[in-house]
């Protein structure tokens, strides 16, 4: 269920946008699941673990705790990665 995230600076209809693509990735086309490869690889800056943990946040339903035992990540810096994801993908799609 999406619900608005606070300290995001995405208006929530394009959060929302958003977050149910992701979370529809495997029936994505190629070109949008390869921009969100793309954008979980510059997010994550080289460190796989954090690149994992965001790949499962964003595209699954699993909880923030569960994923952040699974990667060994701590919820803050999944949060922090959200958020970067969020705002850099609005940015990229402005052309900025």
């Amino acid at each position: 269920m999406f619900r608005k995230m606070r300290g995001v600076k995405v208006p929530p209809d394009r959060q929302g946008l958003l977050f149910f693509t992701c979370r529809n990735y495997n029936d994505l086309p190629e070109y949008t699941k390869s921009k969100i490869d793309n954008l979980c690889d510059l997010i994550s800056e080289g460190e796989q673990a954090y690149r994992a943990a965001l790949f499962d946040m964003l595209t699954t339903k699993d909880s923030v705790v569960s994923i952040s035992i699974k990667h060994s990540v701590s919820q803050s810096t999944l949060y922090k990665l959200r958020r970067r994801f969020y705002e850099t993908w609005y940015k990229k799609e402005a052309g900025v």
